[in-house]
């Protein structure tokens, strides 16, 4: 009787095609029958999502590109310039008391700017909107120094004191800078070593680079 009742079982679901698979269940009925023993009927599975349809992630990665603006707030006393040369090249400059705003490529800049009368060089990052503001120059007593290199390459000199800054220094030459006074620490990278000291700036000050 078994073996007749699998038989009759695999002829029914042969026969009607109006059977759903895995299941005794007719098209658009949401019960199996009661009266045909078979198995439980199983979930239709969606539809697979077409490829076109399906978002595209966005790429790692990606680096911004575009300008970005580049405000600077001048409250000192003598004009501002800023000399940008990277992605492009900009020459920047500020009156006495007023405020610009600049539109620059973004990337990585080197720069040479004049503030209070005092020069300095460095490095610099534009990948967002920047903000410069400068301080009043009769804030701080300026005072004249000079930098000496006997050495036969130019040296950048980096001082950290009341102020901040890079200085250059071509090769066999002196170069006078106007800075704040007061007492700097110093470092400086000539004749493939490094120097550090203490520097005083005051009136007529000299440092003297040479190779040890």
């Amino acid at each position: 009787m078994l073996v007749l009742g699998v038989i009759f079982v695999m002829l029914l679901t042969a026969a009607a095609p109006h059977f759903h698979p895995g299941c005794l269940v007719a098209e658009g009925e949401g019960e199996s029958d009661p009266r045909i023993p078979g198995l439980p009927c199983l979930p239709t599975p969606p539809p697979a999502p077409d490829p076109a349809e399906e978002p595209t992630p966005p790429e790692k990665g990606l680096v911004q590109q575009g300008p970005v603006r580049l405000e600077i707030f001048n409250a000192s006393e003598l004009p501002f310039s800023l000399w940008l040369d990277g992605p492009g090249v900009h020459v920047l400059n500020v009156p006495s008391g007023e405020s610009r705003v600049f539109v620059v490529s973004r990337g990585a800049y080197t720069f040479e700017m004049t503030l209070c009368g005092a020069s300095a060089q460095g490095e610099m990052r534009l990948e967002k909107m920047t903000t410069l503001s400068l301080k009043p120059c009769s804030s701080e007593k300026l005072v004249e120094i000079s930098i000496e290199n006997t050495t036969q390459s130019t040296v950048w000199v980096a001082l950290s004191g009341p102020e901040n800054l890079i200085l250059s220094v071509p090769a066999g030459m002196s170069k006078s800078f106007t800075i704040p006074r007061g007492d700097y620490s110093f470092s400086a990278f000539l004749c493939k070593e490094w120097m550090a000291g203490m520097f005083e700036a005051r009136s007529h000050r000299v440092m003297e680079l040479s190779c040890p």
